[in-house]
């Protein structure tokens, strides 16, 4: 005697990709603002030396946890009847019944990914989530086994 959940497949879990031009991007504007407001003349003539570096100093350090809050946060998961996106506060739960279709794209609109190397995954009759898997392919592979049928665009 077998039970259903014998039979159904493991959930699979795909973390973001990561650009390393992001990471840079990120870190470097925030190590230049910090280098700015330490080295700028108002600093060195004592206005504002405490407040000023101060606030950039937490500012600094807020917006890198939020960074790599979002790193670490960021994954989709395959489980056995739906997808679920995972970025920061934000979330899907995208039913594999829903789901029209998945193509390649660099848009580089806002999306739950932290690379331009993405899939869209069409859902609904207008709704999109852009994702950026590692490895497109493997996902690919990944969501067929759940979703027969499914049409890729490349």
């Amino acid at each position: 005697m077998t039970s259903e959940s014998d039979s159904s497949i493991p959930d699979e879990v795909f973390r973001s990709r990561l650009d390393a031009w992001l990471v840079v991007l990120v870190v470097g504007i925030q190590v230049v603002g910090l280098w700015l407001a330490m080295t700028s003349p108002s600093t060195q003539a004592g206005l504002g030396k405490g407040a000023g570096v101060t606030i950039m100093v937490l500012s600094t350090a807020l917006l890198l946890v939020l960074f790599w809050w979002l790193y670490r946060s960021t994954a989709y998961t395959l489980t056995d009847d739906s997808l679920f996106v995972r970025c920061g506060p934000l979330n899907w739960h995208i039913a594999y019944r829903d789901i029209t279709s998945v193509s390649w794209t660099n848009n580089p609109i806002s999306s739950a990914a932290l690379s331009l190397r993405r899939l869209k995954i069409s859902y609904g009759k207008w709704a999109f989530v852009m994702i950026s898997p590692p490895d497109r392919d493997a996902f690919i592979a990944a969501l067929r086994r759940r979703v027969p049928g499914l049409v890729v665009k490349e």
